[in-house]
């Protein structure tokens, strides 16, 4: 149909009382080929904005409906893509991603799980786009501001056999580079206008026999050059004393400290 303004095509179930009716759309069942494919797309404009696609769970006195996307499963279950286009410019840009929940006085969250397995479980990969022409972008995680704010934790899993063995590591480091300097790693603790700054922590874990070690190096020297240097030191103060650089060996109930 041409005209000024395209119409509008509803598929609806009938008013009730009680329960309304489900809607279904789905391609019938292929006995030895291929299944069809069910496709939702919104039109295209050759001026204005293309159309959008709204996928919205109705309304509940009791409960909001939810929307559900779920791949099939036989023998191995399917995948979920969520991807946006590429751009077909050489100075365009692909689309953005979005995932967020609504603002309330209670917002919801947002949980990314791999499934559970009897094997190996799977993996879950944050990877930004290599470029060739500019700088990588950035990677951020944030915690929310409030009073306080929120807290950012990177946890390691626990090791579940009975047989023991030993828990995950947590590993922060930096990328190497083939001409310039490597990257740099920096622990830092948040700084105040009124009060005193937060503490930095590094504290190996308790052990039933032992205690972790904490260990403080550099690497070993290439073929050429110096190996780096172990700087430990306090900040300037403006008119108290500096701090104070202490170490200690913890006391021993049994045999004499360490040294």
């Amino acid at each position: 149909v041409t005209a000024a303004a395209g119409g509008i095509l509803r598929f609806a179930t009938g008013t009730s009382s009680s329960t309304s009716g489900n809607l279904q759309l789905a391609t019938s069942v292929a006995s030895s080929g291929a299944a069809g494919t069910t496709t939702l797309a919104a039109g295209s404009s050759g001026s204005g904005a293309g159309g959008q696609v709204t996928l919205e769970a109705g309304r509940g006195a009791i409960a909001p409906g939810h929307i559900i996307l779920r791949s099939a499963a036989r023998g191995d279950s399917g995948s979920l893509s969520v991807t946006t286009a590429d751009s077909d410019r050489s100075d365009g840009q692909s689309g953005d991603v979005f995932v967020q929940t609504g603002v309330s006085a209670h917002s919801g969250m947002i949980s990314m799980e791999t499934g559970g397995a009897g094997a190996s479980s799977g993996f879950v990969s944050f990877d930004i786009g290599a470029t060739y022409r500019r700088s990588g972008a950035d990677m951020a995680l944030l915690s929310g501001t409030g009073a306080p704010g929120g807290d950012v934790t990177l946890e390691a899993g626990d090791a579940s056999s009975p047989l023991g063995g030993c828990g995950g590591t947590v590993s922060l480091e930096a990328m190497g580079s083939a001409a310039g300097g490597g990257g740099f790693v920096r622990l830092q603790s948040g700084d105040t206008a009124s009060m005193a700054s937060s503490n930095a922590i590094i504290l190996a874990g308790q052990g039933g026999n032992q205690s972790g070690h904490v260990f403080l190096g550099t690497s070993n020297s290439g073929a050429q050059g110096c190996s780096g240097s172990v700087a430990v030191s306090t900040g300037d103060s403006r008119s108290e004393e500096s701090g104070r650089i202490e170490m200690s060996t913890g006391p021993s109930v049994t045999q004499s400290g360490g040294s």
